[in-house]
This record gives structure tokens, sequence and C-alpha cells, in this order.
């Protein structure tokens, strides 16, 4: 498994500093350590408070180093300025599972130690055609139901066939789209995860039961030799000498000490995540369909206190009965994804517009992802908007909420001074379909740039 950590480092300014000149501050910006980029923009959609226009971010070695109306440009800086295309500058999209992308067959049994990672095959174009749309980071979903696998995370920049993970293992998949035999078999998993850790509990008791009787063993041979040697030195020599000409008995064979430290019993391959996950070790994303089989997992955790988030996008339909139970989620606290769409309440066309309603309701970590087409994404986010749903919390739910959600939250941030440089340059209102992606940046790189791509087609 990889993990990235970020070092955030905030300068200290003298007094001196404060009060130059712009220009003179410029100056000292250009001549410092690394290398420096302006991005000059018509809009900056930070994410982390009102938009600013008119707007220009400093990058210097991978981290925004300023940004802001007020930040100005040195003569002879490295400047790209696309204000005349009227465009924005906004943290890049996550998508928070794709499993179109996983190529083996489909599991319908406990696979849980299967990395998505380990089941893809990729072909040249999909990265390309993922940032084209500004997504920079995606988590992978193994394919299946009950127990499928693990979740992996890629950068869309990763290369194929097969890419260097993120993260290699993150999420254990639980798919109850349905109740029955899935059910039944997902309660016989966690029974199974109990049994292993109620083994490894005996185990232990054991193993501290063999410890103790063999130290104190040993405290009793050192006590014996102890005695022993106390009562030949005050025998003399004449006892010693007798003792010498006396045959020695024959030294019993030592016992094998009980190792120092406890070694669990190995856990089955396919108990070991569900294990991990019971214990507070990691985080399972449960896939449910409905109100019914939210309820039929409350059943099945009962009173266990288990970390988890919820997917309701797969398998999903038109109509929805999902409304019913919102509150009774919002109440778990747990983050919620849902697909990017109008739908209709159950056995009619009344619009309903679930991720509004979601926050109506208390839900406060909220994930869109696309409903069917990734390219309609967008649209389909830009219709929940018109339709009521904050602007704001839209926006968060395609690029902040997906990233905390793959253990990218200090990676994927809000545009403000400190944050890595990841983010995506549209040539006008990300949520306009017509709107198109300009550049990609990625640890201050550019890792997409649609006038190379089109002078590479031309």
């Amino acid at each position: 498994m990889h993990h990235f950590v970020w070092a955030l480092t905030v300068g200290c300014f003298t007094s001196a500093s404060l009060f130059a000149s712009p220009a003179a501050q410029s100056q000292e910006d250009l001549r410092g350590e690394g290398r420096v980029t302006y991005y000059r923009v018509s809009s900056l959609e930070t994410l982390d408070g009102e938009a600013v226009s008119s707007g220009v971010l400093m990058v210097r070695d991978g981290i925004i180093e300023k940004l802001g109306k007020a930040v100005s440009v040195p003569k002879g800086a490295r400047v790209r300025d696309f204000r005349r295309q009227g465009s924005v500058a906004m943290p890049p999209f996550v998508l928070a599972h794709a499993d179109f992308q996983v190529g083996k067959p489909k599991s319908s049994s406990n696979s849980s130690h299967y990395l998505a990672k380990d089941m893809i095959w990729l072909d040249q174009d999909w990265g390309t055609d993922l940032l084209e749309q500004g997504i920079l980071m995606v988590g992978l979903n193994p394919q299946g139901s009950i127990l499928p696998g693990r979740t992996s995370v890629l950068r869309t920049d990763a290369g194929y066939p097969q890419p260097e993970a993120v993260y290699d293992d993150l999420h254990l998949v639980i798919s109850l789209e349905s109740a029955g035999s899935r059910k039944t078999a997902i309660r016989q998993a966690l029974a199974d995860a109990d049994a292993a850790i109620q083994k490894e509990k005996d185990a232990k008791i054991e193993w501290r039961k063999e410890r103790e009787a063999w130290e104190k063993k040993q405290k009793e041979k050192e006590e014996a030799a102890k005695k022993e040697k106390e009562q030949k030195d005050s025998g003399g020599a004449e006892e010693s000498a007798q003792s010498a000409s006396e045959p020695k008995p024959e030294k019993a064979s030592e016992e094998e000490a009980p190792p120092a430290e406890f070694e669990p019993p190995k856990l089955d391959q396919q108990v070991e995540a569900v294990v991990e996950w019971i214990r507070g070790q990691r985080i399972a994303r449960v896939q449910l369909a409905s109100a019914s089989s939210w309820l039929h997992w409350l059943e099945l955790i009962g009173d266990r206190e288990v970390a988890y988030e919820l997917e309701f996008s797969r398998g999903w339909r038109g109509d929805s009965n999902l409304f019913k139970v919102l509150e009774g989620i919002a109440a778990a606290g747990v983050r919620v994804d849902l697909p990017a769409t109008i739908s209709f309440l159950p056995s009619s066309r009344n619009r309903l517009n679930l991720p509004a309603e979601a926050v109506a309701a208390g839900v406060e970590q909220l994930i869109l992802t696309p409903p069917s087409r990734v390219s309609n994404w967008r649209r389909d986010v830009a219709g929940l908007v018109a339709d009521g749903l904050d602007r704001n919390i839209a926006l968060r739910a395609m690029t902040l909420e997906p990233a905390s959600a793959l253990g990218l939250e200090t990676v994927i941030q809000p545009l403000k001074s400190g944050s890595p440089a990841h983010f995506v340059i549209w040539n006008g209102d990300p949520l306009d379909p017509q709107t198109e992606v300009l550049l990609v940046i990625a640890d201050g790189e550019v890792v997409w740039d649609r006038a190379a791509e089109e002078e590479k087609k031309s």
C-alpha cells in the first residue's frame, strides 16, 4: 500500500517584507528557491468560501504558495494567462467509485481477498478520457456481489494497462443490493470473522498460560541453582572434593520456551479483511439499492460499532423510495454516495431531487457520481443544482468529499495558500455542459493540456 504524506511549509515574513512594495515582493518571489509558475484566470472556484474573480495562482514546487486578486506577477516570470477564455480554476473532480474498468468475471461469493487493481487491464486512452473531463483520481470497485473484494485508488495519469495505484487496498466492499441469499452469505461471513477473532483470543489465553508456567519453572531453576551454589560455598573444600567424586546426575533436556511475544493464528484470506473491519482497522463501502436494503443492513450489523459508508449508485432505477429513510441515514452520520440524477417517486412521474432531499434531511457528507456515462456527469449535476441542490455542496460532492472518501483529503484540497497544486482550469462554468477543460495540473505540473492534445490530432 502506498501512502502519500504532504509536508506543507509556511513561510515566515520579516517586518521589512511586510512593508515592501508589491514589485519588490514579486521580485523576491521570483528569486526564491524552486520553479515558479503564475496562472491567471477569470475566476477562482476555491471551494473554501466565495469565488474570487480575476485571480492569480502562484505555484512553486508543487504547492500553491499564493492566490487571489492581490498577487503581483513580476517581470520575467513564467505566466500562463487564460483570462480571455472566461476561465475558472478549481480542484479536480474525483470519481468515488468506478467499476467499468474491471475486466475479470464478477464474483458472487466471499472474495474479500481480491484487490480491484489486480482485476484490470486498461487501454491506452482510459486516463486521457477521464482527464479530459477534469477527473484526476478514481476509486476502483471490484465487480460482483456479497463480498466482491477491496477497492483501489488510481491517478488518471498513471499509465496503462495496469497502472501503479495510489492505494492498493482501501475499502472492504459489501454488496447488499437485495436481501435473500446475499444477506445470508454476509451474515455467515460476519460469523466466520467472529469465530476467527474468538479463536485468536483463546490462543492468546493459552499462550499466556504456557508463558507464565515456563517463566515460573525458569525462576524455580534459578533459585535452585543459587541455593546449590550457596551450599557448596559454605561446605568447604572437603565437601567439594566428596561431591566431585560422586557421579553427576544426567542433565535434563531444556524445555523449549514459548514465544516471548504472542503470535496470532494466521487468518484465512477470505476472513482477514472482515476481521480488520470489525476491529476498526478499515472502512467498508456498503452497496445498497433501496430503503429496504438499508433496513436489512441495520439488522445485519445490529449493535456492532463499525465504520462504513453507503453507495446507492449501483443497480439504480429511475424511481426510488429511499427518501423514506433519509433521516435515519443522516442520523447514522455516514458518508452517502448518490447518483447525480433526478429520479421519481415510486409508481409516479413526480420528480425527486434525492441529493437535495438528503442534504435537507441532514446528510453532511454527500458524494455525487455519474449514474451512467461520465461525459454526462456535469450535465446531470447541473440539473440537480437547477432543481434546488446548493451549488457549492454539489461541487464539493464531485471533488473534496469523494477525495476524502478515498483517503486523499491531504492531497485534493480547496484552493488556498499551502495546499498541493492539484487543480483544473476550465474555459467557463464547470457545470455548463458545453464548458471544456483547458488544463489539468497535478503536483504543480501539467498532466493534460487541451491545446497540446488538439495539436497532436491536427
